[in-house]
């Protein structure tokens, strides 16, 4: 099924791999997503939540910010 799914890319292969590895479902029905974006949003729900606070924040300043919008110091 992963062979099937990565169509010969190989990070894609490797990633896929990895994500039915963390998941501990090595039968055949495991769920195995459908391509990078699924295989990321799958690792990303099993962050603890302080961690995708952190992501979603950096998601909406962009590419370029100061470390200070990202980790406000209160005062």
């Amino acid at each position: 099924m992963i062979l099937a799914k990565a169509e010969g890319n190989p990070f894609f292969l490797e990633e896929l791999t990895q994500a039915v590895v963390e998941q501990g479902e090595m039968q055949a029905d495991a769920a195995v997503p459908d391509t990078i974006q699924g295989v990321l949003m799958a690792r990303i729900d099993r962050l603890p939540d302080a961690a995708k606070r952190l992501l979603q924040t950096a998601s909406v300043l962009g590419r370029e910010f100061s470390l200070a919008r990202l980790y406000p110091i209160d005062k």
